[in-house]
């Protein structure tokens, strides 16, 4: 929330979800409009936290968890990572990098992709989702209407 302005940000809360492992949900507090420049600084700001790390980042994080980590035998190296760097490049750089160094203080084995996307995923929950609201600005209202 620090890259929402203040204004934005008050009107925004997270509400718990029903469940031990659901995700918090978003919600707008309030009736009045969203004000189009505080949306469009957040969505600004937000932006840049969003980006994939370089294939050759995400390469070096896979390459330290392979030496952490015991793999089956019989898998082949080159084709997982290329799977894997492919994945990864679709989550923000810091989430990504911070799943495959933290994965080997959670197990000695290599993980499954379901695992390490189950770790992002939780990490990286209220930002993706702060995000896609205010881009779609779905259930949000916003003053001067969406823009083209």
């Amino acid at each position: 929330m620090d890259s929402v302005p203040q204004r934005l940000a008050r009107r925004l809360a997270w509400k718990l979800g029903n469940g031990v492992e659901a995700p918090r949900e978003l919600r707008l507090i309030g009736d009045g409009p969203l004000d189009r420049a505080d949306l469009e600084t957040a969505l600004a700001n937000l932006s840049p936290m969003l980006r994939p790390a370089p294939p050759q980042a995400l390469a070096a994080a896979l390459a330290e968890l392979r030496s952490l980590t015991c793999r089956p035998s019989g898998s082949e190296v080159d084709l997982v990572a290329t799977a894997w760097v492919e994945r990864l490049a679709t989550w923000p750089a810091d989430i990504a990098i911070w799943a495959l160094r933290e994965w080997p203080s959670r197990s000695k084995w290599w993980p499954t992709w379901h695992e390490i996307e189950g770790l992002m995923e939780r990490r990286a929950h209220e930002r993706l989702e702060l995000y896609r609201r205010m881009k779609a600005r779905g259930g949000l209202q916003v003053a001067n209407g969406p823009r083209n």
